[in-house]
């Protein structure tokens, strides 16, 4: 797969590296795929560890600990994981088993359908995966330029834990939207159900 057109991302030189950096790679099998700073905070717990990419409703319970970054549902189509994270999302898997819309300047990836991207649908999906892992700790992020707001959240959250804890963080995206967008600056929340 070749980098998107000139001026896109990464001038000429960059993308002949990426390009001879990928093929590379991409030949490598198991653990020499790592890179060493990830490869740092890899410890042995004694326990078999899986990483899975899939619908999180296939996992079933039984985790300690669950950690969710759900796509945000956006007040706006504009704010959409695919649309502004379609290239390193392509990156992440060599492209395999994505469909690229050729027609489209940035060769975007096409939006996989998920209950957690639509306004009409990401309540009741918080909802049933909170339900779905109300026996193990909840630690969701989410963003306040999306929905539901904090509130929502905290009381959908709150249906299946006792205790809830929300914090958040001022933040400010620097890429990915002109300068005169309305909400650059977000704040990002941790919601911690106990």
């Amino acid at each position: 797969m070749r980098s998107p057109e000139a001026g896109l991302y990464f001038d000429q030189y960059d993308r002949a590296f990426l390009d001879s950096a990928w093929s590379h790679i991409d030949t490598l099998t198991g653990a020499k795929r790592c890179a060493a700073e990830y490869n740092a905070v890899v410890f042995d717990s004694g326990r078999e560890s899986r990483a899975l990419c899939g619908e999180v409703s296939a996992l079933g319970g039984g985790y300690d600990l669950v950690y969710l970054d759900p796509p945000y549902a956006p007040p706006r189509d504009d704010d959409c994981y695919i649309k502004r994270y379609h290239f390193l999302e392509g990156l992440s898997v060599y492209w395999r088993g994505q469909q690229i819309m050729q027609a489209t300047k940035t060769k975007k990836l096409v939006k996989k359908y998920t209950a957690f991207s639509y306004q009409r649908t990401v309540t009741q999906a918080l909802r049933e995966t909170f339900k779905q892992f109300k026996d193990s700790t909840i630690v969701l992020s989410y963003s306040s330029n999306t929905v539901p707001d904090a509130e929502t959240i905290e009381a959908v959250l709150r249906e299946v834990k006792g205790s809830v804890e929300v914090r958040h963080m001022d933040h400010r995206y620097s890429f990915g939207t002109h300068a005169t967008a309305q909400r650059r600056e977000v704040s990002e929340y941790l919601f911690i159900g106990r």
